[in-house]
């Protein structure tokens, strides 16, 4: 949203975790996937110039699920675990480009 149609960074994450919020899931996976829109929506905050692409999101969207489903029961009730897979997910897209 930020990219295509000019809305402030901060607001189009806020749009996308409201979003989300509001979808019904199947009650057998309780709240993760609402902690998966909103981590992907932190991730999506990183600059236009790191996600260039449809290959660059998998990488993001597979390393911030793998990171989300080990700790899942790590640090349950402290804030900012969402937004550190955000920043472990893009900083390791950034680590690998860096590296090859």
């Amino acid at each position: 949203m930020h990219h295509h149609f000019d809305v402030p960074v901060v607001l189009a994450a806020a749009f996308t975790g409201l979003v989300g919020s509001f979808w019904h899931w199947p009650k057998k996976y309780g709240n993760h996937p609402q902690a998966a829109i909103y981590a992907g929506a932190f991730a999506g905050m990183c600059s236009s110039a790191i996600i260039t692409g449809w290959e660059a999101l998998v990488f993001i969207s597979v390393v911030g699920a793998g990171v989300y489903t080990l700790t899942r029961n790590i640090f349950e009730g402290f804030g900012g675990r969402l937004g550190a897979i955000a920043f472990t997910a893009v900083s390791s897209l950034i680590l690998l480009r860096a590296l090859f």
